[in-house]
């Protein structure tokens, strides 16, 4: 399953465009696996790095291992 969150509004994006490529992604890598992909604003962005990279900057962007 594929996951797309636009949590942001200075751009408009559609979000059924990324679903339908996401999904192409996951049929060739994924071996059934779900995938998540959310678009922020730059300050949701800065904090996300932050806390996760410890780095208080923007970044375009962040990507986390897969878990079982």
């Amino acid at each position: 399953m594929t996951e797309i969150i636009n949590q942001q509004s200075a751009i408009i994006i559609e979000t059924s465009k990324f679903k339908s490529f996401a999904d192409k992604v996951l049929s060739e890598i994924a071996n059934g696996k779900n995938i998540t992909v959310a678009f922020v604003s730059d300050k949701k962005m800065s904090e996300l790095n932050k806390q996760f990279r410890g780095k208080n900057q923007t970044t375009d962007v962040l990507s986390f291992p897969f878990e079982n």
